[in-house]
C-alpha cells in the first residue's frame, strides 16, 4: 500500500523578485527570499543605480552640484511574518553595502554657472548602512506574493560627496535618514513535493 505525504505549509520556500518603487530613481533591486523557519525569511539582495534624478527632496545650498549619482548595493537580512495568510504584516531589518559614484560641481554658489559648468570631481565611496523594514505582504495566488513597505535606516559608514548624493540601495536622505518604499513583487521557485512512502 501507498501513501503520499505533502509538505505542509507553502511558505518554506524561495522567492525571487523585483522592488518596482526605485524604478522612479533609476535603480534595480531584485531580491532572493529563502526559509529559516515557518515565521522567518532570510533576504539577498542587491541591484544598481544609473544616475539617480535626485539624492534628497529638501534643498540645501551646499556648493555643490552633483551631476552624477550612481552605483551599486548588496544587502543581507531578516524578516518575521505570520504564516499561511492572504495578507500578513512583516517587520525586518537590514544591512547595506552600497558603493557610490558620484560627479559634479564644488565650490559653485551661483546655481546658473554650476548648471553650466564641467564637472570637476569624481568620487566612488563604499558606505555601510542599516535599515528597518515595515509593511505588508500580499498573497494573491500560490505562486506570486506582493511586499508593500517602507524601508527606513541610516549609515554608519558615510563617506558620500554631499547632502544631496542618493545612497544605493538605502534609498533618498532626510539627514541622517534614508528612506525608500518597498514594492516587491515575488515569484514562487519550488512547488510542494509529495513524499511516495511504502506500508508493508
Amino acid at each position: 500500500m501507498s501513501n503520499y505525504v505533502f509538505s505542509q505549509t507553502e511558505d518554506p520556500l524561495s522567492y525571487i523578485g523585483i522592488n518596482v518603487a526605485p524604478v522612479l530613481m533609476t535603480q534595480i533591486d531584485l531580491a532572493y527570499e529563502y526559509p529559516v523557519n515557518s515565521y522567518m525569511t532570510g533576504q539577498l539582495s542587491g541591484g544598481f543605480v544609473v544616475n539617480a534624478p535626485y539624492g534628497s527632496l529638501r534643498k540645501i545650498e551646499t556648493g555643490t552640484r552633483l551631476t552624477k549619482r550612481s552605483g551599486g548595493f548588496f544587502r543581507i537580512g531578516l524578516k518575521g511574518h505570520l504564516k499561511n495568510k492572504i495578507i500578513s504584516p512583516f517587520l525586518g531589518g537590514l544591512i547595506i553595502n552600497s558603493l557610490s559614484v558620484e560627479e559634479g560641481v564644488v565650490n559653485c554658489l551661483d546655481s546658473l554657472i554650476c548648471e553650466a559648468s564641467i564637472p570637476n570631481f569624481s568620487k566612488t565611496s563604499y558606505n555601510l548602512g542599516v535599515s528597518g523594514i515595515v509593511g505588508l505582504i500580499l498573497k494573491p495566488s500560490k505562486r506570486v506574493k506582493i511586499d508593500l513597505g517602507i524601508q527606513v535606516g541610516t549609515l554608519l559608514i558615510n563617506q558620500l560627496a554631499d547632502y544631496h548624493s542618493f545612497t544605493p540601495g538605502m534609498g533618498i536622505n532626510w539627514n541622517p535618514i534614508k528612506t525608500q518604499f518597498i514594492v516587491e513583487i515575488k515569484y514562487r521557485l519550488k512547488k510542494q513535493k509529495s513524499i511516495k512512502t511504502e506500508n508493508k
